[in-house]
C-alpha cells in the first residue's frame, strides 16, 4: 500500500533480521534442538507407519499378535510407545514455552515506544523547526537531499 494519503501506514511492521547479531554457538544451539526435534518427531511417527503396513497385512498382524506373541507383549509394545510419545510432548511443550518467553521479551521491549518532540527530531535531522512544522501540516511531501546536505521540500496539499 502506497503511503500516498495523510495518515495512511503500512499493516505489518518490517522485520529487520541481523544476522552478525547471532553468535555461532546460538546457531549451532538452535539447530541442534530442531534436529533433535525433528528426530524425534520422526521416531514417533514410525510406528504409526509399522502399524499401519500391519493393518494392510491383517493376517500377518492377527498370527503375530494372538499366536506367535501374547497379547501382553502388545501392550509392552504400546506402553513403551506412549512413554516415548509423551516424552516427546515434554519435550515439545517445554521447547514452546521457552520459545514463549523469548517471543514475549521482545514484545515488552516493543511496546516500549518514548515519543520524541518536535525540536528533537529537527535537532536530530538538522533541520530548521519551521520546516517541520510545515511539513507536518501538508497532506503529501516529497524530500529531496542535495549533495551538499541541503533540504528541499516540496508541498502538496
Amino acid at each position: 500500500m502506497p503511503l500516498g494519503k495523510s495518515g495512511s501506514r503500512f499493516t505489518h511492521p518490517e522485520v529487520i533480521d541481523k544476522k552478525e547479531a547471532k553468535k555461532p554457538w546460538r546457531y549451532f544451539t538452535e539447530g541442534s534442538i530442531t534436529l533433535v526435534l525433528w528426530a524425534l518427531w520422526a521416531y514417533w511417527f514410525l510406528p504409526i507407519v509399522t502399524l499401519a503396513l500391519w493393518f494392510f497385512g491383517v493376517r500377518i498382524f492377527y498370527q503375530t499378535i494372538f499366536y506367535e506373541v501374547t497379547i501382553t507383549e502388545l501392550f509392552k509394545v504400546l506402553r513403551n510407545g506412549m512413554t516415548v510419545i509423551f516424552a516427546i510432548f515434554i519435550i515439545q511443550i517445554i521447547w514452546i514455552y521457552h520459545n514463549y518467553n523469548i517471543f514475549r521479551r521482545r514484545g515488552e521491549r516493543r511496546k516500549t515506544i518514548t515519543l520524541s518532540l518536535d525540536k528533537d527530531i529537527a535537532g536530530y535531522f538538522n533541520i530548521d523547526l519551521a520546516l517541520l512544522e510545515k511539513a507536518k501540516q501538508a497532506s503529501r511531501i516529497e524530500v529531496t537531499f542535495k549533495q551538499d546536505n541541503k533540504l528541499i521540500v516540496n508541498k502538496y496539499s
